[in-house]
């Protein structure tokens, strides 16, 4: 009997659900569920809206504002499309998405919840600084849901397919190439050029427009070419030069349990490697999660465990030289310097790929082998970085953030110190000129400000946590990056440096002499970037940046460390 009772709740809840979409507002322009509502800040008033509910609510939903943010339940997912109409969306990134975003007045938004897609634009901001009559901030908004779970809101006033490249009447350029290779370089420079043009914020502008077009179009282009038969890639093990081949992970179609493939390409020693991927996998089947090459941050805790790296996404594509080499992070696109001679393998970041469902498609390119280093540079990612902030409000003094896509330094009269902290893993027997730190800055806060850049002298963790939207933070495991297990760093700056004055904008720090200590033999515990006003009050105004991580899955917003090589020098004998 309590199994038919509970079947029975299960079909009033269906039959629930299926009528309350049946009552919403169907969207003009796109003959989906929408509408418009307001919202009130989620510190004084608790508010969040539901897209399967049309509505807010005080006790569930998919997303809320607060902080002059936007947090969605299941974090990350959100992307800010910049100052575009609503009904020019038709389609979500499939990557992209973000821990939060800032509320910008004109701004549209994908959000992802529940599994499934959701679109806002904001309206209105009211503030009670600027409207007497209100006393808490509200945001009127304009939405889309998608309830079928589908990535597309193409709908009347979209075409019901996008057309191919070659179909626009126009030639050259604009042609689908015939080879899958050619449509895919095709698709992923579509791709970049978009990414790029959204995180400068010109989302909303004729290039930006322009570039979402394209994107749509290469995109149709790839996935109609590699629908169609193709000979698999044989690949052999003799040295390689230069050139492209194509790779399949797994190469059978079918995981049985392997994590590792080894590509039959061998390489040199120093020669360089271009890896762009695509496709998605689904690390368990039991469960409706997927990721592209980037992996997925988005798994229990305890599955990390069975991540080669945990702090990389689980199930993202990575690489080795040697079948016992070094596992190297690839993601959607990384270009590397091979550490040593050997075959290339590629695999994903999973121990366990016994239940694993699909596949990634990588297109590797070999470049030329480095025998001199006259004029070279090396570009290092960090191997940890994270963000402490001494804010008790919702434990974020004790919380860790290792595995967050941000990360702050400055200074708030109510919050207090935010402090960056890096790693990078410096290569040996190199002549470095010079070292240049680039921070990619996203957000400013306050007026142009001053960060120092200080030695690190001690170990720390990045640890394996992140932040969560509308939650009291977990308290950092024993060893573990936060505000109150903080390692000790040399008080004295190695650089000062001024934020941006318009963001997104990169940064960039000569730190040479911090490289060069490293080199000499100083212990390597990293750096840590934070205000340089060492005595602030709370009578001092906000004065902060905010940066992207390691996990940015767009390397190019990614720390960096540009090193510049010592041209080598002849000696007499």
């Amino acid at each position: 009997m309590g199994k038919d009772k509970g079947s029975g709740r299960i079909v009033a809840v269906a039959i629930i659900s299926a009528l309350m979409l049946l009552a919403m507002p169907v969207w003009a322009n796109s003959g989906l569920p929408g509408g418009y509502a307001k919202i009130k800040d989620w510190d004084q008033a608790h508010e969040a809206f539901s897209f399967s509910f049309g509505e807010v609510k005080t006790d569930d939903g998919d997303f809320f504002i607060a902080a002059d943010r936007i947090h969605v339940f299941d974090s990350p997912g959100i992307i800010d499309m910049g100052d575009i109409p609503l009904a020019d969306l038709k389609e979500v990134p499939e990557y992209g998405f973000q821990e939060t975003a800032m509320p910008i007045e004109g701004h549209s938004y994908f959000i992802r919840s529940h599994g499934k897609y959701g679109k806002i634009h904001i309206e209105d901001i009211f503030r009670p600084e600027d409207y007497e009559w209100i006393s808490v901030t509200e945001y009127e908004i304009e939405w889309v849901y998608q309830p079928d779970g589908s990535r597309s809101f193409g709908a009347s006033d979209a075409p019901s397919e996008p057309a191919l490249l070659g179909q626009t009447g126009t030639e050259g350029e604009d042609e689908c190439p015939e080879d899958a290779q050619e449509a895919y370089q095709q698709y992923m420079t579509a791709y970049n050029k978009l990414t790029s043009l959204m995180a400068e914020g010109k989302g909303g502008t004729p290039e930006g427009q322009q570039a979402y077009q394209e994107f749509a179009k290469a995109k149709t282009c790839y996935e109609s070419r590699i629908s169609e038969t193709e000979p698999p890639f044989t690949a052999t093990s003799t040295p390689q030069q230069t050139g492209c081949a194509q790779f399949e992970v797994p190469p059978a179609g079918e995981w049985a349990s392997e994590s590792w493939f080894n590509t039959n390409i061998r390489v040199t020693s120093r020669q360089t490697i271009s890896i762009t991927a695509s496709g998605r996998v689904q690390p368990s089947t039991s469960r409706d999660l997927f990721c592209g090459p980037d992996g997925t941050f988005a798994v229990d805790y305890w599955l990390t465990g069975y991540s080669f790296r945990p702090e990389w996404g689980h199930a993202a594509l990575i690489a080795r030289i040697g079948a016992s080499g070094t596992p190297i992070f690839i993601g959607t696109s990384t270009t590397f310097t091979a550490p040593a001679g050997g075959e290339l393998w590629l695999g994903v970041n999973d121990i366990d790929t016994g239940n694993n469902f699909g596949k990634f498609v990588a297109q590797v390119c070999l470049g030329q082998s480095y025998t001199s280093t006259d004029g070279e540079q090396q570009r290092l990612y960090p191997v940890a970085d994270g963000e402490v902030y001494a804010y008790s409000y919702r434990n974020w003094n004790w919380a860790n953030s290792g595995l967050c896509e941000t990360m702050g330094a400055g200074w708030h009269p109510t919050g207090g110190e935010k402090r960056a902290y890096l790693r990078f893993d410096l290569p040996a027997g190199l002549d470095i000129s010079r070292a240049l730190l680039k921070l990619y800055q996203y957000h400013s806060a306050g007026p142009v400000h001053s960060l120092g850049v200080y030695r690190v002298t001690s170990p720390w963790n990045e640890g394996t946590d992140t932040y969560h939207s509308g939650e009291v933070e977990e308290t950092a495991a024993p060893g573990e990056l936060c505000w109150m297990q903080q390692p000790s760093f040399d008080p004295v700056p190695v650089a000062i440096f001024t934020s941006a004055t318009a963001t997104p904008a990169y940064v960039e720090v000569d730190i040479t002499p911090l490289v060069q200590q490293w080199q000499g033999g100083v212990p390597n515990y990293g750096l840590v970037v934070k205000t340089a006003n060492e005595h602030p009050t709370a009578s001092d105004p906000e004065a902060r940046s905010g940066f992207y991580t390691r996990e940015r899955p767009d390397q190019a917003n990614r720390p960096v460390l540009e090193l510049s090589l010592a041209p080598a020098t002849s000696v007499s004998r």
